[in-house]
Formats: C-alpha cells, structure tokens, sequence
C-alpha cells in the first residue's frame, strides 16, 4: 500500500506510521503544491485519507486478510493528517 511516508515498503506494522514520517512526506519541498497553502495542501491529503473515504474506495481493493491492518494504517495517517492541521 503506498502510505504517505517516504520508504512506504517498508511499512510492516502501525508503528512505522508515525507523526513525523507523515509530516516530512507531505511537506517535502520537492512534493508539489499547485500554488497552494501548506494548509490546502494537508486538506487535500486529508480527504483523500478521511476514513469513510478510504472504506469506501479502497478497502475494497486490499487483500482480505490485510484489510484490519490496512484500515488501523489508514486511521494514523488520518490522525496525523488532522494533528498537522491544527499546527499549521
């Protein structure tokens, strides 16, 4: 699954997920941002991570027996994407 952290492969476990993977990924300088804010560009990830989303277009796809561990990812990656918010 391509997480939004750098090294994404090598997320094995919830744990790998963590606030600062996510933060220095979606804000990398070289990550376009389409002439928008930093905020605006956390939003769209937000979206695109919000986890009725993810259920509804992604989850499908995940191999049944990833599917737990695929939505306890998707809830962290959530939950940094809305922490980076409030900072920013």
């Amino acid at each position: 699954m391509p997480w939004p952290v750098f090294q994404f492969h090598r997320v094995q476990e919830p744990q790998h997920i963590t606030y600062e993977a996510v933060k220095n990924f979606i804000l990398h300088p070289m990550r376009t941002n389409a002439g928008g804010s930093l905020k605006k560009k956390v939003m769209a990830e937000l979206l695109r991570w919000h986890s009725d989303k993810f259920h509804r277009t992604t989850l499908a796809k995940v191999r049944s027996d990833h599917r737990e561990l695929a939505k306890e990812c998707a809830g962290l990656v959530e939950r940094w994407l809305t922490q980076l918010l409030s900072e920013l």
